[in-house]
């Protein structure tokens, strides 16, 4: 996350809000959701989220 957006909120859904400088309001669905949340657990690492995200929903890595 850079320093003009931070997380607003996690919907039902699971989508998320993201808030940006100016008030401005992004609406991530759950894929894009799942996909910033396991990039910041494993610290940017695109590789191994791409990884991590195949046995979820199985699909080809190269393809993320």
């Amino acid at each position: 996350m850079n320093r003009r957006e931070e997380r607003d909120d996690m919907l039902d859904g699971g989508e998320m809000v993201f808030r940006a400088a100016g008030g401005n309001r992004s609406l991530c669905p759950p894929e894009a959701t799942a996909m910033w949340l396991t990039l910041q657990e494993l610290g940017g690492d695109a590789h191994a989220a791409a990884d991590r995200l195949v046995g979820v929903w199985g699909s080809n890595p190269a393809m993320l």
